[in-house]
């Protein structure tokens, strides 16, 4: 081997024919760190070992590291000739990371030493490339760990061994509403609802022995409210002892709510399925059931674990077996075609009992679909139609018996599709009726006959088995009354009435009479009113006109307030007549200017009871005689004669009392001068509520301060 080639292994430049100082021993070679001793005069490399030449990466040759170490030793004095007096101050920091060419990182060590009156530099050379690496990635982690603890969805947090915070993030914050400084001041104990204080603190103390411990809470935010939190405590060890525990803990308030009330919701429906009469159920897509209600058993005998665990062939007779997985395929097909998918269909199928027989149902079923949409099953509803089918197939096999008596009956019959109002059938008397033959009905439509189409359709749509009059069209154009009694039922599966039209022309026409001799009933009894008024008043000058006013008024006052034509009727009749009872009163009593003696006042207070035992046995419209006899009821329970109070007296009482009593302080009396009108309307104001009633005081109320009501002096208050 050359002594070039030695000197290529060992990484030392080969010595010149002056000899220079060799500072490292040859055991140097050995070393990890690269030493380079270079002449600081002439800036050139006296010796370098092998560890050095490696971090440059080059083929050992002298000149290459001379001028790869020349560069990275002095990167700054490339333009300072050696010897200047800039040379000293364009040499490199005593310690510095570099970079080498190959890319690594070189922490650089550089110290000056004189050698037999000449200045060297010891240049030491550490490849520090890794320890960066690994620095760099423990820095991106620290900051990462960071970022997920104070940005964490969850609340962070950790506290010493007494409890008291030490660190939060941000969320603990938001949860809590109290701020980090504030936390580090509390303990957890601050935070705790009474009631689970004591399980926390014991699981803290376990957290403390050094077991993870998973629980929830409900605690309290700073302004009071409530929250739920699962807890999460992990002990914080440092050299083999807890220090504290380090916490984490996720809001589940809302979840917690939205759980109870989906429990509730679901209670609910059990509540309705269990004890309703209809079938509810669900199925998969493959036709196996998963749920049933409790109410299969009073229908089909099964209960609902039996049911659930019965195959479809086990459920249903060969013939619905087989018609339901053809509406299955259909529908999948139509599924995939993109149709409604709020579609339902309604289907009857024949069910095997549990005792052997079989029943039908009619089942409305509708898709069950997940959060996507993606259909997953059906829910079904099924109902008993057992005696609806016997019915339509009992008329189905009586059609011939039943036509004897279609034709026979003396009113108009006729079979009518609901859907599309086709007259389906027609007996003999609809033909006569209506002056049609029965290939011409049948060509019609139910609302060709009637006058009002659209009232006859609505009617059809609603199901009304009762119309009690309708105006209908014959064929010559004459239109006549008529009443309907309809049947619905399901004929061929859809859904049929038969229709029964009755001619009450004549009815009508008596009808008519009978109202007529009723309005000529009412005109003579008001004649007879107005005498028995006129009576009671001749006895009582003083009250001249009084039960006229009060009757007009309580008219108004019934009308203000929205009440019934009847009710509105009834208090002006008992108005006009209300004092009717004091005909048993002596007069002098009546017009007496002085105050009344007891005995005096009780002939008085009897008046309501003298007039319903003189009233009660005429059969007016309206209840006439216990509206009198209430008149002087109040709603306390103070007034007579028999003390009723409240919802006990008639509303028609009500209305009467107030119009009594404000015209009666606002008018002349024996004993005292009219008070006048705002007197009148002050007391009633003042007392509604406790004698009279508040919605009739509000409706008078309005009258004369709104709508300037009036007394007349003949006692009636002229009409808007």
């Amino acid at each position: 081997m050359s002594e070039q080639q030695g000197d290529h292994r060992r990484g030392l430049p080969s010595p010149g024919p002056c000899s220079e100082p060799q500072l490292f021993e040859p055991g140097a070679d050995g070393i990890r760190a690269g030493l380079i001793l270079v002449d600081k005069q002439n800036r050139t490399i006296v010796q370098a070992n092998q560890a050095a030449v490696d971090l440059f990466g080059i083929d050992g040759k002298r000149d290459g590291l001379e001028r790869v170490c020349r560069e990275f030793i002095y990167p700054r004095a490339q333009t300072v000739p050696p010897g200047s007096r800039t040379d000293a101050d364009a040499e490199e920091p005593l310690e510095k990371v570099a970079a080498p060419p190959g890319g690594r990182k070189v922490l650089k060590s550089v110290m000056p030493i004189s050698l037999d009156g000449r200045r060297f530099l010891i240049v030491s050379l550490v490849d520090v490339t890794d320890r960066m690496e690994i620095e760099q990635a423990l820095h991106e982690s620290e900051q990462k760990f960071r970022s997920l603890f104070e940005y964490s969805p969850d609340a962070v947090f950790a506290f010493d061994a007494d409890g008291r915070f030490l660190n939060t993030n941000v969320r603990t914050s938001s949860l809590t509403g109290y701020s980090s400084a504030e936390l580090r001041l509390m303990t957890f104990d601050r935070l705790i609802d009474d009631r689970d204080l004591e399980r926390v603190r014991e699981h803290f103390r376990k957290a403390m022995k050094g077991e993870t411990q998973n629980y929830e809470i409900a605690g309290r935010r700073k302004d009071g409210t409530v929250f739920h939190a699962q807890i999460t405590n992990i002990p914080l060890v440092a050299n083999g002892r807890v220090f504290g525990v380090y916490g984490i803990a996720r809001d589940v308030t809302e979840a917690k709510r939205a759980l109870a009330e989906l429990r509730e919701n679901e209670a609910r429906l059990r509540l309705i399925t269990d004890t309703m009469g209809d079938i509810v159920w669900t199925q998969d897509l493959n036709l196996r059931t998963t749920y049933v209600s409790p109410s299969i058993e009073k229908v089909l005998g099964y209960t609902s674990e039996e049911r659930i665990r019965q195959t479809l062939e086990d459920q249903l007779t060969a013939d619905s077996l087989e018609r339901v997985k053809t509406l299955l395929s259909e529908e999948l097909r139509r599924e995939e075609e993109g149709a409604d998918p709020d579609r339902s269909l309604t289907v009857e199928i024949e069910y095997r009992r549990k005792d052997g027989g079989t029943l039908w149902m009619e089942n409305k079923i509708k898709g069950i679909r997940d959060a996507k949409g993606k259909l997953t099953g059906v829910v079904g509803l099924s109902r008993d139609i057992s005696q609806r089918k016997k019915a339509v197939e009992a008329l189905q096999a009586s059609e011939d018996k039943y036509r004897q008596l279609f034709d026979m009956e003396s009113d108009a019959i006729f079979l009518i599709d609901n859907e599309t109002l086709d007259i389906l059938e027609a007996n003999e008397s609809a033909c006569a009726l209506f002056g049609y033959s029965r290939g011409e009905l049948l060509r019609m439509k139910q609302t060709d006959l009637s006058n009002e189409p659209a009232l006859t359709r609505q009617a059809v749509l609603e199901h009304r088995s009762k119309v009690a009059l309708r105006y209908y069209r014959k064929k010559d154009g004459t239109v006549f009354p008529c009443e309907i009694a309809s049947r619905y039922f399901i004929r061929n599966d859809r859904i049929v009435h038969i229709a029964a039209v009755r001619d009450i022309t004549d009815r009508k026409q008596k009808e008519d009479e009978i109202l007529q001799s009723l309005a000529r009933f009412r005109t003579a009894m008001g004649a007879v009113i107005q005498t028995v008024t006129s009576m009671t008043e001749a006895r009582d000058p003083y009250t001249s006109g009084h039960q006229r006013r009060v009757a007009s008024l309580a008219r108004h006052i019934a009308r203000e307030m929205g009440l019934p034509q009847e009710s509105i009727d009834a208090v002006r009749t008992a108005g006009a007549i209300h004092d009717i009872g004091k005909i048993s009163v002596p007069a002098e009593i009546l017009s007496k200017p002085s105050r009344l003696s007891d005995p005096e006042l009780g002939l008085i207070r009897n008046h309501p009871e003298t007039a319903y035992g003189i009233l009660k046995g005429i059969e007016f419209p309206w209840p006439v005689a216990e509206i009198i006899r209430q008149h002087h009821e109040r709603m306390d329970g103070s007034g007579y004669p028999r003390g009723l109070k409240g919802e006990a007296i008639l509303m028609e009482a009500r209305v009467l009392a107030v119009s009594d009593v404000v015209e009666a302080i606002a008018s002349h009396r024996p004993y005292r001068p009219s008070l006048g009108i705002e007197t009148a309307l002050r007391e009633i104001e003042e007392r509604k509520g406790t004698l009279y009633d508040e919605k009739v005081v509000e409706a008078c109320l309005r009258l004369f301060r709104e709508k300037q009501y009036r007394f007349e002096a003949n006692g009636y208050h002229p009409e808007p």
